[in-house]
């Protein structure tokens, strides 16, 4: 089931992660279309990359020592967004998670230490059909109380205008 997996790496802005400088993301091929493009579904959600979400089809293109494959753009979005959760070791997620589950968000977790604390990042799949004004009601929210800090990642919802 898993051998067709690959790990594509997405370069990152050193400016905004000076100490990554890049993250692989698990892909999978797709399609037998243009054998000069090569495309993938992404089947993570990214921690530290902008623009792409969980299930995007992606173009691969060979890295440069020629060891394996690199983001070449995005093809086709799947209409996901993704939030990064930074959440301080301890209480306080439990809290608000389970409205954001109801909502359809799922996630991964990823522990980073600092110098300074300990904490873990999450990966927050927002669904295309989840209204991501309540998601985003519910996060913000969160973050004024110090549960968390939050960014979001890739934003493919459309947003209400104000």
């Amino acid at each position: 089931m898993y051998e067709n997996y690959e790990k594509m790496l997405f370069p990152l802005n050193p400016e905004e992660w000076p100490y990554v400088a890049g993250e692989r993301i698990w892909v999978e091929p797709v399609g037998n279309g243009d054998p000069n493009v090569r495309k993938f579904r992404l089947l993570n959600s990214p921690f530290h990359a902008h623009g792409v979400s969980y299930l995007d089809i992606v173009r691969g293109i060979p890295e440069e020592d020629g060891e394996g494959l690199e983001y070449g753009g995005t093809i086709e979005k799947s209409g996901r967004s993704t939030l990064w959760l930074m959440v301080p070791a301890g209480p306080g997620f439990e809290k608000y998670w389970p409205t954001l589950q109801d909502l359809g968000c799922t996630y991964e977790g990823s522990n980073e230490d600092t110098k300074t604390q300990k904490r873990i990042l999450y990966s927050v799949d927002v669904p295309p059909e989840t209204d991501i004004e309540r998601v985003l009601s519910i996060v913000g929210h969160a973050q004024s109380e110090g549960v968390w800090g939050y960014q979001i990642g890739h934003l493919a919802h459309k947003r209400a205008v104000r």
